[in-house]
């Protein structure tokens, strides 16, 4: 055999062992790695609120001993107990998570509840400073801080971190207005010291206000933004104009809705396109117009040009052989001031109106709902344009009135043919 096949014999061993080294290598790299994955995929899909989460937290520790959600798991599950003994485990587990993780600014958040709830206060208030040094520019340290310092009666430090977190975050202001509404009874100055000057925080701040029913607060706010401003955050206004709307704060929702072009034409105390001179559009995008339902059809309202009292057009409407024993159509809600009193005047005509229960228009009060005057059933058959009013007083805190066409009852399966037509539709004070 010659020399140099004995010499390449070492080679050859030498590069076996070093291939066997790296696939062993490999494979334990690859084991590492699944077992930690599947440790941390473990943690993460299981609920604290499982019988078997302390198990499960005991497992993915076991394969994923550098992973702080394990102990994370195990620490929330023995929170739930609230009895000293576990208040004292669930700490020290999620000790543990914050030295696996100490520059995770939300471990550090999650340690200080957990010395909160075990009445270590002073290492609390040490854990969310050192979430915040993490963080600094993050909103959740500072929330979670302000709520600590609220809880604690520091209210004044309280208020420093809460107003920081409404200037930083949209997404935490809602929250913080929340806080403040609730924790201060209800006291608009005190949420306002929590909000930022800036003009997206005020626009929040407005919706809300009028989330909360505070109308005319949500007005107040909504009128320190300038024109510009309000036009940019239109699509704030529509939320806050429908739910003032729909609360029955009528008077901010038309003057928010007009500053956004929602209500162009509507007017205090006016009835919108009372002589119907204008298009009616759906029902769904009107606040300050005639919202006419057109879910029938043997129930028809239509514009008239051929038959009026003034102007170009009235409304016709025309029932063939229509059924439902009810009838609520033909409404517009308009702003009056409370405790005044007023007079509503319209045109009406009649041809062939045929029925047991007639049409007739009702004036009611918004939000209570609470009826304040009604016509006499529209006469049957032929009538030429007569003109009707009714006088009547507006409640107190009562802002608004809806006017809507309604029917007498006269028993299911009651049939109305016919038609009539309404024109010029007018509000004044008496």
């Amino acid at each position: 055999m010659p020399a140099d096949t004995f010499a390449k014999q070492p080679n050859k061993i030498i590069a076996r062992v070093v291939s066997i080294v790296a696939i062993a290598a490999v494979c334990a790299f690859c084991w590492f790695a699944v077992c930690t994955q599947l440790g941390s995929l473990l943690a993460d899909v299981t609920s604290p609120s499982r019988d078997d989460a302390l198990d499960v937290a005991e497992f993915a520790s076991a394969i994923a001993p550098r992973d702080p959600r394990p102990p994370w798991l195990a620490a929330t599950k023995l929170q739930q107990s609230f009895t000293p003994a576990d208040l004292e485990r669930s700490v020290s587990l999620l000790e543990q998570a914050t030295r696996l993780a100490p520059s995770d600014y939300l471990m550090w958040d999650e340690l200080a509840r957990g010395y909160e709830q075990a009445e270590r206060f002073g290492d609390a208030e040490g854990a969310l400073r050192r979430s915040i040094e993490l963080a600094p520019a993050y909103a959740i340290p500072h929330w979670q801080m302000g709520n600590f310092l609220l809880r604690q009666d520091r209210i004044d430090e309280a208020k420093a971190e809460l107003k920081r977190t409404t200037e930083t975050s949209s997404a935490y202001r809602d929250q913080v207005y929340t806080l403040a509404w609730d924790f201060f009874g209800k006291n608009p100055a005190r949420v306002e010291e929590l909000a930022s000057d800036s003009a997206d925080a005020r626009a929040n701040l407005a919706s809300f206000y009028a989330q909360r029913d505070a109308g005319r607060d949500s007005l107040r706010i909504w009128n320190t933004l300038s024109p510009e401003q309000k036009n940019y955050y239109g699509f704030i206004a529509k939320g806050m104009a429908r739910r003032l709307y729909e609360t029955g704060f009528v008077r901010e929702a038309l003057a928010v809705a007009r500053d956004v072009g929602l209500a162009k034409d509507a007017q205090d105390e006016t009835v919108n396109n009372g002589g119907f001179e204008k298009f009616i559009g759906d029902y769904q995008d009107t606040l300050f117009g005639w919202m006419i339902f057109r879910s029938d059809s043997r129930f028809e309202a239509l514009p008239d040009s051929q038959v009026k009292t003034e102007g170009n057009r009235s409304l016709r409407v025309v029932f063939r052989n229509y059924v439902k024993a009810d009838l609520y159509n033909i409404a517009q809600i308009v702003t009056v001031e409370p405790s005044r009193r007023y007079r509503l005047t319209f045109k009406l005509r009649t041809d062939n109106l045929r029925s047991g229960g007639a049409p007739y228009l009702q004036i009611a009060a918004v939000k209570t709902n609470s009826e304040l005057a009604k016509s006499e059933p529209f006469p049957i058959g032929s009538n030429d344009w007569q003109e009707i009013a009714l006088d009547f007083t507006v409640p107190d805190r009562v802002e608004g009135v809806e006017i809507r066409t309604l029917r007498i009852n006269c028993g299911d399966e009651c049939p109305i043919a016919g038609t009539f037509w309404y024109d010029d539709f007018r509000l004044v004070r008496l």
